[in-house]
């Protein structure tokens, strides 16, 4: 189906070659259509619509960070060296492949989050917008 657009410059084409050319051009009547109201928002609007360990509803301050559920990711903690700051500690990680030493605010292997805190025990990461806990398992 031609557009209007593209039916105008066709007929203009023929004009200019056939200036004695009488055209009637019909359209479809336009379809009716009801209004539609756009999706409710409220879902996005509402921190506990995302968890507890979404990133709008809790900060890495957060004392309660610390029981971030497990990450599916298959990375291991190999050693934490902790700190009493916040912002301080590393951690060595590995992937199975290589190891990587990791401090809070440094990128995971492969894109996959981002270091937020490293406690004795265990490391947070927030990947895809929620927090995740990497635990350190003992060996033995």
């Amino acid at each position: 189906m031609l557009s209007v657009a593209a039916l105008w410059r066709y007929v203009a084409l023929l004009t200019t070659s056939a200036p004695e050319l009488n055209l009637t051009v019909s359209l479809p009547p336009a379809a009716k259509t009801q209004p539609v109201s756009p999706p409710s928002s409220t879902l996005f609007q509402e921190k506990e619509a995302w968890g507890p360990f979404h990133v709008g509803a809790i900060t890495p301050d957060d004392p309660r960070i610390h029981a971030a559920p497990p990450s599916a990711l298959r990375l291991q903690v190999t050693g934490i060296l902790s700190s009493s700051a916040a912002t301080g500690g590393m951690a060595i990680l590995s992937d199975g492949k290589q190891q990587v030493l990791l401090t809070p605010g440094e990128t995971l292997p492969e894109r996959a989050g981002e270091v937020v805190r490293i406690f004795g025990d265990r490391i947070i990461i927030v990947r895809q917008g929620k927090y995740e806990s990497i635990i350190m398992e003992p060996r033995g």
